[in-house]
């Protein structure tokens, strides 16, 4: 089965299929559309054809013939209200207000509805209300159309929460992951019991940077604390749904005092938000309401980043460079033509210079060895580079690990230092019985060493450590080095940052990040940080020092940032090449020169 989320700026995709009841995903990805859906009206003939333009490319990247697929789009082109369902209060404005909806927010009357909803029995109002959404029929039809030209079989789910709502028994997933790691959302849902987790990172570049966002996840986790502070008595009512009312609509509730204990008022349970909020063990009602609140309220588009090296991705906001047409090529084509002649007139014709056997005999050979070079040795390196980067980022997260575990576990009273460089342990510590480092750290110990110190009346023991490494995996999105620096210097921790030079190994190439701890816990989240960003961001070398005397940890971490290849196979260091010239034409004797010349 195939899920296809349609965002601002993107086509996301999953396969996935459920086995025992347990679901696994086989393939995720993202295709970028053309043009933004904000700059088309929904109810337009160019938005359908746009639509259905970009659904037909799909069969390029994803095998549909024969699969089922759930369809889901994103909340804000759709309307959501509360309708009540009391005969009484049910008036042909209704009716009118619902198309002069269809007209102002889709670009015309629209005479057919699909409508999907769930019934709400309300515990302080006699009276039962239906949650309605409305999208014009030919965005739906379109879509479905497309798809089911594709050999596939298109399920039409709603809106990406409507979607919970229409969960077949044997339950579903969405999956969509936000760039920069400002949000997850995991689905599982099977009838009426949903999970979910939703994670929220401040002040990630990412969020702020882009069209807007900044405001969109301040509002949402202000919005979060009200609740959790207890002047807000139900986010859902608070946030979802009195805000998507149009001005001089009438509510069709009314909240008392007496109704603040309901259990319709307390869906969620009380979390901390200083730096990750997760939401478990949700129903579909309460997961729907959130997923609204991050979809249509704050208009936070969702994004899918599982991006590969080597593979440029538009993200939302970028400028897509825009292709020169062809008549300005054939004009530009034309006016060097025409600048060359007028050169070729002015200069006099110059006798053609013959070229001996010797120089094709040497030309030929210089290009024989640098095949030979590229193909037998640097291109099987540039064709496995992306397994190199997957063993450099395991190497990392194994070094942060061992590390963190080294001042966790030993005694800041014991503890004098730890070096850890390509995945080599250097550790000292005065003599204490009680610990073994063996037990703790994953590696093999290769050599071990006493020695007097000048401090603290005991031995000082000297291990040294080649680590294991380990399977944890980073994030794929790649971050640069200035989306780290600016995570560091907005995450709640003091820390020095300083850049180094660039440097490059194996057709790679590396900005450097020299991050300063000066206290224990400082230390800590700099490095359980540094190893959860993203698989681009390696730590090569972690320096630990402690007076034991005076217990006071400090830390040094190397951060490596793997800057992405413009292309799969050429990366060069441009800025060291030059100074490398620079080095060899300072370097050379001119005086020996001439003397050997004289000669």
């Amino acid at each position: 089965m195939i899920s296809l989320i349609l965002s601002e700026n993107h086509i996301h995709y999953a396969q996935w299929e459920t086995i025992a009841g347990s679901q696994s995903i086989d393939l995720v990805g993202s295709l970028p559309l053309k043009t933004p859906l904000s700059e088309f009206k929904p109810g337009t003939e160019e938005f359908t054809a746009m639509l259905g333009s970009e659904f037909s490319k799909l069969s390029m990247h994803i095998d549909m013939v024969g699969k089922e697929i759930i369809l889901t789009i994103p909340d804000w082109i759709v309307h959501q209200e509360f309708i009540t369902l009391d005969k009484e209060l049910i008036a042909p404005e209704t009716r009118q207000y619902l198309e002069w909806i269809s007209e102002n927010r889709w670009g015309g009357k629209s005479s057919h509805f699909n409508t999907l909803g769930y019934w709400v029995k309300s515990d302080k109002l006699d009276k039962n209300y239906v949650r309605k959404t409305l999208i014009p029929s030919n965005v739906v039809n379109t879509l479905k159309l497309t798809i089911a030209e594709q050999g596939a079989k298109p399920t039409w789910m709603g809106t990406n929460s409507e979607a919970l709502l229409n969960a077949q028994e044997k339950g579903d997933i969405i999956l969509v992951k936000s760039s920069g790691l400002s949000y997850e959302l995991f689905y599982r849902y099977k009838q009426e019991v949903g999970w979910a987790k939703i994670r929220f990172i401040k002040k990630i570049p990412h969020i702020q940077s882009i069209r807007g966002r900044k405001r969109s996840i301040n509002t949402l986790l202000k919005r979060l604390d009200l609740y959790i502070n207890g002047e807000s008595d139900w986010l859902g009512y608070d946030i979802a749904y009195i805000n998507q009312l149009s001005a001089g609509r009438r509510k069709y509730w009314e909240r008392e005092g007496e109704y603040v204990d309901s259990p319709m008022l307390q869906p969620f349970d009380r979390v901390n938000i200083k730096g990750e909020v997760s939401f478990e063990n949700l129903s579909v009602l309460h997961l729907n309401v959130l997923t609204s609140i991050i979809g249509t309220i704050d208009k936070l588009p969702l994004i899918n980043l599982f991006n590969e090296p080597g593979i440029t991705q538009y993200e939302e906001g970028m400028e897509i460079p825009q292709i020169q047409s062809k008549e300005n090529e054939k004009d530009y084509s034309d006016q060097v033509d025409q600048e060359e002649d007028n050169i070729e007139d002015d200069e006099t014709n110059k006798p053609a210079v013959q070229s001996s056997m010797l120089t094709w005999i040497l030309f030929i050979f210089a290009v024989f060895s640098f095949a030979y070079w590229i193909f037998s040795k640097e291109y099987p390196q540039t064709i496995n580079y992306r397994d190199h980067i997957l063993k450099l980022s395991k190497e990392s997260s194994s070094m942060a690990n061992s590390a963190n575990t080294i001042i966790d576990i030993i005694p800041d009273s014991s503890l004098i230092g730890a070096k850890i460089l390509n995945m080599s342990l250097h550790l000292e510590m005065i003599k204490n019985d009680t610990i073994n480092p063996i037990s703790f750290i994953n590696g093999n110990e290769i050599s071990f060493d006493q020695g007097d110190i000048s401090c603290c009346g005991g031995t000082k023991y000297i291990y040294d450590y080649i680590l294991y490494t380990n399977d944890q995996k980073a994030d794929k999105n790649w971050l640069t080095i200035e989306d780290l620096k600016i995570i560091f210097e907005d995450y709640p921790i003091d820390t020095e940052i300083e850049e180094l030079s660039m440097t490059n190994r194996n057709f790679l190439v590396f900005d450097r990040l020299r991050i300063k701890a000066n206290n224990k816990n400082d230390l800590i989240r700099a490095l359980e940080l540094s190893m959860n960003l993203s698989e681009n961001i390696l730590l090569r070398k972690i320096v630990v020092t402690n007076d034991p005397e005076k217990p006071n940890i400090h830390g040094k971490l190397y951060i490596a940032v793997i800057k992405e290849p413009s292309s799969g196979f050429w990366v060069f260091n441009l800025q060291n090449s030059i100074k490398d010239i620079k080095n060899l034409i300072t370097n050379i004797d001119l005086e020996s020169i001439l003397d050997k010349i004289k000669q």
